[in-house]
């Protein structure tokens, strides 16, 4: 499901890429633990909306009951 997770994420438009992803369970509840790299140039505004639309489908589409999203800078390669 790690990989399934990491496609997703990556796939978000100003995502840049999926820097570190850990699934795991706390009790019976899916908690992910994801570390992402985004254009040093985004906006907090733009992370923001950023971090609640893939926290939103990390609920909707794979039932993960939190995702602790970690944002760092990434140049352009």
């Amino acid at each position: 499901m790690e990989h399934r997770y990491r496609q997703q994420i990556a796939a978000f438009p100003g995502v840049r890429s999926v820097v570190f992803l850990k699934a795991y369970y706390d009790g019976n509840l899916i908690m992910v633990s994801v570390t992402v790299a985004v254009d040093p140039q985004m906006t907090a505004a733009t992370i923001y909306d950023l971090t609640r639309q893939i926290d939103g489908v990390m609920q909707h589409r794979f039932n993960v009951a939190a995702t602790a999203l970690m944002v760092v800078p990434r140049d352009r390669v």
